[in-house]
């Protein structure tokens, strides 16, 4: 590895700050039953935008964990195959439950 961080490096830390960014406020959402106004127009409640937000944020951290995991002999292959498997199964329940509303007048 060159330097002290690799593309890989950069890569994770950008992607640890957008989850964990998510994940605060997701869970802001769900303590407070509110939104700022930009995403409260996308989702049909705020609890489902709060959701939708922690299940993306836990997204992006277990995809961080895994790979430095590995990274840092911390655990093997395997253990990370199984953290990423989890965190897209997440995504996916994340995503068909909770995606954000289509506004169906705005279609030509």
């Amino acid at each position: 590895m060159a330097g002290f961080m690799g593309f890989m490096g950069w890569i994770n830390l950008v992607m640890s700050l957008i989850g964990a960014c998510s994940l605060c406020l997701g869970i802001r959402a769900l303590a407070t039953g509110k939104l700022p106004r930009r995403l409260s127009e996308q989702y049909r409640d705020p609890v489902a935008g709060g959701r939708y937000l922690v299940g993306f944020g836990l997204f992006c951290l277990l995809q961080v964990v895994g790979y430095l995991g590995v990274e840092f002999g911390l655990f093997g292959s395997l253990v990370r195959g199984a953290i990423v498997v989890l965190a897209f199964v997440l995504a996916a329940v994340t995503v068909l439950l909770h995606r954000r509303r289509r506004d169906v007048t705005s279609r030509p």
